[in-house]
């Protein structure tokens, strides 16, 4: 599914090499179709950038990252964009839901930019049937700052999944919430997993959830190291 070799992040100092900051340095791995795979670390490893990088969020110094055989980075901006919004779903620690859009109006975005259209009524009930698997049906006409932390998740893995994505990456997903309304959101990210085949990427710090990839990734000073 996916394929990174040789990835390094270095942010460059404008005034002296010296000062240059290292963050990945050389970082090679792969995931398998249906795999759950947990990159853990101190912080400041590199966990982050190395999840941005693997979905074409951040850009690589060098290395190259491909999913499903395509090189995420010999395509130009708006390719990979395109790639991002059909191919890959992202969950954040802190939501980013769009706060003057209520919650069907978040989930949707996704599809109504992959058909550069407004909201259709077969969108619309796309998006509550996502609604309802992540236990919201009765929450669609509310805005984010009407939720609770743990509805906003759900939210969030709803519009991340909502295009049928390749992989999904979790960066914390349950960084942000108590210790019960996390094991509810790794829950549902389970049964995605076993109900869909769903291939997950998370970068945790929680170690019951890294005990319940099918692989752990440990990353220290930006390289893998077990």
């Amino acid at each position: 599914m996916l394929v990174a070799k040789n990835i390094h992040k270095i942010y460059r100092n404008p005034v002296s090499k010296a000062n240059d900051v290292h963050v990945l340095k050389g970082v090679s791995l792969s995931v398998e179709m249906g795999e759950i795979v947990a990159i853990v670390g101190p912080s400041g490893a590199g966990k982050s950038t190395l999840l941005h990088i693997l979905g074409g969020l951040d850009q690589p110094s060098h290395g190259e990252v491909f999913l499903r055989d395509q090189n995420l980075y010999a395509f130009n901006d708006i390719k990979r964009a395109k790639i991002r919004n059909e191919k890959v779903g992202f969950i954040f620690q802190f939501y980013h839901l769009l706060p003057e859009f209520n919650a069907l109006e978040n989930v949707v975005l996704p599809a109504m930019i992959k058909s550069r259209s407004r909201m259709t009524a077969q969108m619309r009930m796309v998006g509550m049937d996502f609604l309802k698997k992540v236990g919201l049906s009765e929450r669609v006409q509310h805005k984010p700052n009407e939720l609770s932390g743990g509805e906003q998740q759900r939210v969030a893995i709803a519009r991340a999944i909502i295009n049928q994505p390749d992989i999904l990456f979790c960066d914390e997903p349950t960084g942000n919430l108590d210790s019960e309304t996390g094991q509810g959101v790794i829950d549902l990210l389970m049964k995605l997993n076993a109900v869909n085949k769903q291939t997950l990427v998370m970068v945790t710090h929680d170690e019951k959830i890294a005990q319940r990839a099918n692989r752990v990734i440990y990353l220290k000073d930006g390289e893998v190291a077990a």
